[in-house]
């Protein structure tokens, strides 16, 4: 990458788990990059572990009046990261508000570029290969309201594009840890859609680095296993129990074209990025710890 024509200044608003790994990646003292970072979160507890890392942080809490939100130094940068999850799980149904908030109070300071991290969540009810093109399946209300936070995203008057990411795992995320003990998991068959945080970090960058890109990403390893194959596996490396898993193949999602695999190949092309953690079982193997 050519680090020398990172923007100038840079905002992460919702600077949790992916944002600061970002931020600290952007700030290394060893790579020679001139941006400065500011971030935000509305939890007083993360904004002092941010500043403690070295990274500038101040609080935001959405959703906000506009007034709040123009006068905000984080639209005083000149890209803006939204990092800001959808809690959608947690019964929260204001996610498109939100960014909708977000997009006008940027075009208010004239904030030259947005980047949004959204989820391939958005294509629940699937099947098959899916990519960016794909038709969205609208059954579920958590497709809709994602959907119309991207399109409130895509419509900023200023340059913008999405990065859809895959079920993230790296750092204090080992997927080892992630299924319940004695709890026997559905979908058994169903292909695992997952990227490594270094991963999700590198394409972030390439979004910074070449502003001329717009749209919608995908950002998805290629790795090949099933949930059953994948998260065993992850047990294993940790020497925690085998999750079960329900596999009937005439009930449940299956490799056989019935489960959603997620295509990336798109944003590998045009974001020349080649995947640090491309096959996430290797990953496993080598980081059992």
């Amino acid at each position: 990458m050519n680090i020398s024509v990172l923007p100038i200044s840079i905002g992460i608003i919702g600077c949790g788990w992916l944002g600061k790994a970002l931020a600290k990646d952007l700030l290394k003292k060893d790579s020679g990059q001139m941006c400065s970072i500011l971030a935000t979160s509305q939890s007083t507890e993360n904004i002092e572990m941010l500043q403690q890392l070295g990274i500038k942080a101040t609080e935001l809490t959405l959703p906000a009046t506009r007034a709040e939100l123009n006068k905000h130094p984080i639209f005083e940068q000149e890209n803006i990261i939204i990092c800001i999850p959808p809690k959608l799980k947690y019964g929260q149904s204001d996610y498109s508000d939100k960014i909708q908030q977000l997009v006008h109070a940027a075009e208010f300071n004239q904030v030259k570029r947005l980047i949004m991290v959204s989820t391939t969540a958005v294509y629940n009810g699937l099947t098959g290969d899916v990519d960016e093109q794909s038709a969205l399946e609208f059954s579920a209300e958590k497709v809709s309201i994602m959907n119309k936070a991207e399109q409130a995203l895509l419509s900023f008057e200023g340059n913008s594009a999405i990065i859809r990411l895959a079920g993230l795992i790296g750092p204090e995320r080992h997927p080892g840890r992630f299924l319940s003990r004695g709890k026997k998991i559905s979908n058994g068959n169903a292909w695992v859609n997952l990227i490594h945080q270094k991963d999700a970090v590198g394409l972030l960058k390439c979004l910074l680095l070449q502003q001329e890109l717009t749209g919608i990403f995908n950002g998805v390893s290629k790795t090949k296993a099933s949930k059953k194959e994948f998260y065993q596996a992850a047990a294993k490396s940790l020497g925690l129990p085998m999750p079960e898993f329900l596999v009937d193949d005439q009930i449940t999602e299956s490799l056989n074209g019935k489960s959603k695999k997620i295509n990336g190949t798109r944003t590998c092309r045009q974001l020349a990025y080649q995947f640090v953690y491309d096959d996430l079982l290797m990953w496993l193997t080598n980081n059992s710890a």
